[in-house]
């Protein structure tokens, strides 16, 4: 019972461990952005290029305009790839259970109830 509680004492807080984990994250983000930028520009691996100065790799290359033949004006191309981006998924799971709704929002049955049975029950009893 005593290791225990040496035990539990000498472990680190969940603000500790979240730290620490949110560090890690953080390094292995950059440390991947490094590589990726890398193999991106044709350097090979690693976070410098290898024998590449830095002005060597900030070089702009020009961009290349296309020419359309016929009139100067162009219209815009729609890809999918934009509309494969924006696709949002909507679950029912995320949607609110009757229970979760307000009591205050409208409700037209129950106000057309309200009003009906009275009426019908002094038609029926007193006429």
């Amino acid at each position: 019972m005593k290791a225990d509680e040496a035990a539990r004492a000498s472990a680190p807080s969940k603000a500790e461990r979240l730290a620490k984990a949110r560090e890690k994250e953080l390094q292995e983000n950059v440390a991947v952005g490094f590589a990726a930028d890398a193999v991106n520009k044709g350097e090979g691996g690693g976070a410098i290029g290898a024998g590449k100065s830095l002005k060597a790799t900030s070089k702009r290359k020009p961009v290349k305009e296309s020419k359309s033949e016929g009139s100067g004006f162009t219209l815009p191309s729609f890809s999918s790839e934009s509309a494969a981006k924006k696709k949002v998924i909507l679950s029912p799971a995320d949607d609110l259970d009757d229970d979760e709704k307000s009591m205050a929002r409208p409700n037209q049955p129950l106000l057309f109830l309200l009003f009906a049975t009275p009426v019908s029950i002094y038609l029926s009893f007193y006429v």
